[in-house]
């Protein structure tokens, strides 16, 4: 089984002086290897901008959910008279969402 190690340092020139020296030590026992990769800026904000967006999403399903149901009541009080036609127009993808 090999082990991996992952070091992180910023690039500022002390860190750029350690990574060298690193490298250096690593090149004179032949045990590792030393590679360079650089980890792309990430936007500031995208996280919060995701979870307000969750909760945003998640009170407009509890609103539309509650006018759906509204709106149901209101028909079956307006269409007393024909049951069936509230039922049919109740229908959301064939499936009854009351």
């Amino acid at each position: 089984m090999t082990d991996l190690w992952l070091i992180s340092v910023p690039l500022d020139k002390t860190s750029l002086t350690s990574v060298e020296k690193l490298k250096r030590t690593i090149a004179k026992t032949n045990l590792a290897s030393c590679c360079k990769f650089s980890i792309p800026d990430l936007k500031v904000g995208i996280l919060d901008s995701l979870l307000s967006m969750s909760d945003d999403l998640s009170r407009l399903d509890t609103l539309t959910e509650s006018v759906v149901k509204k709106t149901c009541q209101c028909m079956r009080e307006v269409m007393e008279q024909s049951t069936d036609k509230v039922l049919e127009n109740a229908l959301a993808n064939g499936e009854d969402k009351d």
